[in-house]
């Protein structure tokens, strides 16, 4: 069974962000795979509205992926990139 089926309804909702940090990197890299598909630069606007189409707290959501750097913000909050992220 995969993880990520343990935090998201049978929609592919996220319910939960998991308080556990490998359970957190699972729900977010799968966001990231979700946000991925609509580019890599977005208004905040487009972000919250992405976000929102599979978890309800999209202000929420958006915070844990600039502190874990997903997302990084312009110096005026108004855009966001997705950040490359290299494998190990």
């Amino acid at each position: 069974m995969d993880i990520i089926n343990n935090y998201i309804d049978q929609q592919g909702k996220i319910n939960i962000i998991p308080r556990k940090q490998k359970g957190k990197i699972v729900v977010f890299e799968y966001m990231m795979a979700y946000i991925s598909q609509n580019g890599t630069h977005f208004t905040e606007k487009e972000l919250n509205d992405t976000i929102q189409e599979i978890y309800t707290d999209f202000a929420t959501m958006r915070r844990y992926l600039i502190d874990y750097q997903y997302l990084e913000r312009d110096p005026y909050g108004k855009c966001y990139a997705v950040i490359e992220r290299k494998e190990s």
